[in-house]
């Protein structure tokens, strides 16, 4: 709830500072680490040290919400691969899982406040419809664009781009 209040409000601590994005993607696999012990995932990193402006707590937490999903709507075989690279004007993370997937029909609405979408995930979770609402929210203040493609019972892959003047700069 109070994570709601700071979103709504133009005082987000916002501490944009150049961050390493192996740092946080490593903070938020220690962060999820049990669960991600405990459901058997295979985690599949490729990055680069490549090298953004950001504000590494925040980003920490869009990784935490994105990896709680994967967790909650994992498959028998559950895998998350993450993946970065640079384009000539920005840097893209991918967070990718082999889970649950999400319908076509819903795929567009997944920002939405409240969306809980209409596989109801199998009757295992209740959901709120609040973790990608607040992801986006997170990354517009960060001025971050943010992406998902899914197949319903496939793979769901989430995509941060970090463009250039507004996310990474050339060194």
């Amino acid at each position: 709830m109070l994570l709601g209040c700071r979103l709504q409000g133009d005082w987000l601590d916002l501490k944009i500072q150049k961050t390493d994005l192996r740092e946080c993607v490593n903070m938020a696999v220690k962060n999820n680490s049990f669960f991600l012990i405990q459901k058997n995932f295979t985690l599949d990193i490729h990055m680069e040290g490549h090298k953004v402006y950001t504000d590494p707590s925040w980003l920490v937490y869009i990784l935490d919400q994105l990896f709680s999903n994967a967790i909650k709507y994992a498959t028998e075989q559950p895998c998350l691969i993450i993946r970065s690279e640079k384009t000539e004007d920005a840097v893209i993370l991918s967070v990718e899982d082999h889970g649950e997937g999400i319908l076509e029909s819903d795929i567009r609405r997944v920002f939405e406040k409240g969306f809980t979408g209409s596989n109801h995930h199998n009757g295992k979770y209740k959901s709120t419809g609040m973790g990608l609402y607040m992801v986006s929210r997170v990354a517009e203040k960060l001025e971050h664009e943010i992406r998902i493609e899914s197949e319903a019972g496939k793979y769901t892959k989430v995509l941060l781009v970090f463009r250039r003047y507004g996310g990474w700069q050339k060194d």
